[in-house]
């Protein structure tokens, strides 16, 4: 039996004992469902349940010894697959754990049609570009105030939104891993220049940061509990993925992916992109250094600058893929 195999058996097992009369059907995602999995992988299981809320609820739960990431979504009904396509980009990537009323049997073929129609990829562009530009207002507020710990946030967060949307309209991938490998080749020189603004080399070990993200997190929680969006097990699922990365001899990536998980703690908790700069001067000196050693800083204006031209060339190299 190999890894998929094993993984699919777990979740189909997970959602008989645990099933719950509002569940309308299950997937696994992410490299179970590309079928990429190996020793690091955890299990991303999607279920889809009937609610009034349209907030995704995620939990780590571990069982029979694997890790699972539990993503609970409304059920968005058929229209909203056609409508909302880029955020439902994931189906392609699914495999089916659960489908008691043949929904999933039904829907997905169409839906994969109509993203890799010629209509379904400008909706899709469309609506990616869409989420860049709202960051790219964050970034232009947070300059105007001259808040460049804000700008620091807004820009990376906009460039990685650019880069998935390249990466998805270029072949269609899902894999954040996917990122620099694609881009380091399409542009090197680009590269580059990206790879001596947000990659330079750490005096903090890999270990350090580990540690310098956990206890960032657990801070972040004790101010707003409950917050799923924050829950311990996530340091876990960090530590494997940095670990494969490593592995795979991505170390400039491992870096970025633990101070790109501290902002996304950051904008789960706070939501506000521009007030960043204020957080970390209200922050304990512990807090701030463990940021600090996650590489957490301000950029000058020429780097925002070059920065904010990768995201237009990305953007711009996304559209052309249509």
């Amino acid at each position: 039996m190999n890894h998929t195999d094993r993984l699919m058996k777990v979740a189909q097992q997970y959602v008989m004992q645990h099933k719950q009369n509002n569940w309308v059907c299950a997937y696994a995602g992410g490299s179970v469902g590309r079928g990429e999995e190996d020793q690091y992988s955890d299990l991303d299981l999607n279920i889809y349940v009937t609610s009034q809320s349209n907030k995704t609820v995620s939990l780590h739960v571990p069982y029979e010894g694997i890790s699972i990431q539990l993503h609970f979504h409304a059920w968005p009904g058929s229209q909203a697959l056609r409508s909302e396509p880029w955020a439902h980009r994931f189906l392609i990537e699914s495999r089916t754990v659960y489908d008691p009323y043949g929904l999933l049997e039904k829907l997905k073929p169409a839906a994969i049609r109509y993203f890799r129609s010629g209509d379904g990829r400008r909706q899709m562009l469309l609506q990616a570009t869409e989420e860049v530009q709202c960051y790219l207002n964050r970034l232009d507020r947070c300059i105007r105030e001259d808040n460049l710990l804000g700008a620091f946030v807004a820009i990376q967060v906009a460039w990685h939104a650019a880069a998935t949307s390249f990466a998805w309209m270029k072949d269609e991938c899902c894999s954040t891993g996917g990122l620099f490998p694609r881009i380091r080749h399409a542009e090197p020189t680009m590269y580059a220049a990206f790879q001596s603004i947000c990659a330079q080399p750490l005096e903090a070990s890999v270990e350090h940061q580990l540690h310098a993200l956990a206890s960032y997190r657990r801070y972040l929680q004790e101010i707003k509990p409950g917050l799923t969006t924050l829950y311990a097990g996530a340091d876990q699922l960090i530590a494997r993925k940095i670990e494969r990365y490593i592995g795979i001899g991505e170390l400039d990536y491992a870096k970025w992916v633990l101070r790109y998980e501290a902002m996304m703690c950051y904008i789960a908790s706070v939501e506000d992109i521009h007030q960043f700069g204020e957080h970390v001067e209200t922050l304990p000196q512990t807090m701030k250094e463990a940021l600090r050693m996650l590489g957490v800083t301000s950029y000058s204006m020429e780097q925002l600058s070059e920065l904010l031209h990768q995201v237009d060339w990305l953007t711009e190299r996304a559209k052309l893929a249509v």
